[in-house]
């Protein structure tokens, strides 16, 4: 969404369950959004601690950005698989993918933070990753 100042606002983090699709990116694991001990989300999206059933926090969001700063910057998905069981076992083991070459240097770094898989080692709060963004731009127009 843009905000009538037309700043970008990221709204949902895959939540909200797709009725149309059916590529695994398409898919949505619940048991229940109230049900104590569910997985919710969208399997492209969910941080690994996530997908082992273990409390999420921040970083898990910061995870989740992470997959769409990829996204974004290469037009793929960073994890993928022919099947739910495919992708979570990419996410929760398989190497990132080399970003395209024309991505500004600064991006990766910053990218594969984001993705690190045991949440203490990726940005702790998104302040964080807003600064390192700002260094990386700044880098790229010097």
């Amino acid at each position: 969404m843009v905000t009538p100042e037309g700043r970008p606002k990221v709204l949902d983090f895959g939540l909200a369950k797709r009725v149309r699709g059916a590529g695994p990116e398409d898919a949505t694991v619940s048991e229940g959004l109230t049900k104590a001990g569910a997985i919710v989300g969208t399997l492209s999206y969910m941080s690994p601690e996530a997908l082992r059933g273990e409390p999420a926090d921040a970083r898990s969001d910061i995870w989740a950005l992470g997959v769409m700063l990829y996204e974004t910057a290469s037009g793929r998905l960073p994890f993928q698989g022919k099947s739910l069981l495919e992708q979570s076992a990419a996410i929760l083991r398989e190497v990132i993918p080399e970003l395209p070459a024309g991505v500004s240097p600064g991006l990766g770094p910053i990218i594969h933070r984001c993705l690190a898989r045991e949440p203490g080692e990726r940005y702790q709060r998104a302040g964080e990753i807003r600064a390192a963004l700002a260094i990386a731009k700044q880098a790229k127009l010097s």
